[in-house]
């Protein structure tokens, strides 16, 4: 098992991360970091030497709905939003601004 964690490690890895932390942060995040550190060492410990490595976490079921077609909302439905443009068409604003 490896010594908890330093404060000068939180330090490091907050300024990898450009997080400013007080030093109340310091140690509670060396607190925190101390108690995943442990419960990593706990998983390393466990013996899975005779359990078959897993392909997929998923199960060989699926959950998910069937896909099958529905109505589409309409042109009447969409003009009540308010986002249709003079055109009749849809007006998604932009996402991004290109060259910003």
């Amino acid at each position: 098992m490896r010594e908890g964690i330093t404060r000068a490690e939180v330090r490091h890895v907050a300024r990898l991360a450009r997080l400013e932390l007080t030093e109340a942060d310091v140690e509670r995040m060396r607190h925190e970091l101390d108690g995943v550190l442990a419960l990593i060492d706990e998983v390393r410990r466990v013996d899975v030497g005779d359990l078959a490595p897993m392909e997929h976490v998923a199960s060989d079921t699926t959950t998910l709905r069937p896909d099958e077609p529905v109505p589409s909302l309409g042109r009447d439905a969409l003009a009540l939003t308010g986002r249709l443009n003079d055109d009749g068409l849809l007006g998604i604003p932009p996402i991004t601004e290109l060259g910003s």
